[in-house]
């Protein structure tokens, strides 16, 4: 019996996905996109005194880049759209 579980079960992981399946228009989208960032900056807790620690969420997309390549995608589409709405509420 093995303990180690599978990529693709890390939460991580599973909110990309999400974040990448989710309607560009839903409302849940931002909340999303916040806890994958969580996920993402997550830090090892700093040994030295004072030392700032890396953050460590990054790393599980190493062999994963078509991913963290569509998140980006994703994640500038969606702002780009957000920008555009948002100039023509002003006029």
């Amino acid at each position: 019996m093995s303990l180690e579980k599978p990529l693709n079960q890390y939460l991580v992981f599973r909110w990309a996905a999400h974040c990448l399946a989710l309607p560009a228009k839903s409302p849940l989208l931002p909340l999303f996109w916040q806890q994958l960032a969580v996920l993402l900056l997550a830090r090892v807790p700093a040994r030295a005194a004072g030392g700032m620690a890396p953050a460590y969420g990054i790393r599980f997309f190493h062999g994963r880049e078509e991913q963290l390549t569509a998140l980006k995608k994703r994640c500038v589409t969606k702002q780009r759209s957000s920008d555009v709405a948002g100039s023509s509420r002003l006029r």
